[in-house]
C-alpha cells in the first residue's frame, strides 16, 4: 500500500507548467494510482499519477527546497521580512510601517 488517502493535502507541480508548484489535495485513489487536484482550480487541471511521481511531493517540500509554493488559486500570501525597526516597542493604537517590495 502507498500510504496516500483522499483528502490528503500535498504540493504539486503542474504538468503544463513545471516551474509552478501548488498546494493539492488527493481527491480519488484508484489501485495504484492517485488523482490530484489543485486547490482552488477548476477539475481540468487534475491529473492522474503513480505514488512514486516527481511531480508530487508531501507538504514541506517546497520550504525544504527553497522553491515557492503557490497558494490556492484565488488566495494571497504575503510574508513579511521586518530588518530595520527603527523604535523599542510599539504601544497599543501606535502603526507599524512596512514598505512593501514585490518580488516577481
Amino acid at each position: 500500500p502507498h500510504g496516500f488517502r483522499i483528502g490528503m493535502k500535498l504540493e504539486a507541480v503542474d504538468k503544463k507548467n513545471s516551474s509552478l508548484t501548488c498546494v493539492a489535495t488527493v481527491v480519488d485513489v484508484l489501485g495504484d494510482r492517485i488523482l490530484i487536484h489543485f486547490d482552488g482550480w477548476e477539475d481540468t487541471y487534475d491529473y492522474w499519477c503513480d505514488p512514486s511521481s516527481p511531480y508530487i511531493h508531501p507538504v514541506g517540500w517546497c520550504q525544504a527546497n527553497a522553491k515557492v509554493l503557490s497558494p490556492p488559486n484565488g488566495e494571497c500570501t504575503i510574508m513579511l521580512k521586518i530588518t530595520q525597526l527603527k523604535s523599542h516597542s510599539l504601544q497599543t493604537g501606535q502603526t507599524l510601517l512596512v514598505s512593501l517590495g514585490r518580488n516577481i
